[in-house]
């Protein structure tokens, strides 16, 4: 850069999630990606909701871009010292300072936490794991599920039993649905 000094930060792209990560909370991670140089070096932070906003050095490790495209499928498991993030920062031309352009596409996240999610991953931490699990085991997940979806309509209910203006309706009785919709309507 004209001989001045470059930082590894002077070359970011962040990808921001829609709320702050708790700490043990997974996340899957999918992108493809390429650059115009042979084989760049990339590393990746975490940072507060603030992109500028750094927070720990490490998030889904160093990523090699090449001129050919390229697919991370990865899983994230945030620690304590990743609670609180919101983002992951990719520290482009790290090391290289020649100009490069880089390219990321189909990017996609999900938690992991949702009912399904967490008794496979207790079972089965990685894709390779999946490949393991008996007859037994799946027998096992199935019925965590059953229980936990259970568990959460009741606390669902429970919620929803402490508004007092929540009128119940049968969905199948569409002549009460419409006619309650139709009067709620009307009184705004």
């Amino acid at each position: 850069a004209d001989g001045q000094q470059v930082s590894a930060w002077d070359n970011q792209f962040w990808i921001e999630s829609p709320r702050e990560w708790q700490s043990g909370e997974q996340l899957k991670i999918h992108f493809r990606y390429k650059c115009s140089a042979p084989s760049v070096k990339t590393n990746t932070q975490i940072h507060h909701q603030n992109p500028s906003d750094y927070l720990i050095w490490h998030a889904i490790g160093d990523i090699t871009f090449t001129d050919q495209w390229q697919v991370f499928d990865g899983t994230m498991t945030m620690g304590d010292d990743m609670a609180g993030g919101w983002s992951i920062a990719f520290n482009l031309n790290p090391e290289v300072k020649d100009p490069v352009n880089f390219y990321l596409d189909d990017l996609s996240w999900q938690s992991m936490q949702g009912i399904g999610y967490r008794e496979f991953l207790e079972k089965a931490p990685t894709i390779k794991a999946l490949d393991s699990l008996s007859s037994a085991d799946l027998d096992d997940i199935r019925q965590q599920i059953v229980m936990n979806s259970i568990h959460y309509a009741k606390r669902q209910m429970t919620f929803f039993r402490s508004f007092s203006d929540v009128c119940w309706i049968n969905p199948e009785d569409t002549g009460t649905l419409g006619k309650t919709i139709k009067d709620f309507l009307d009184q705004r």
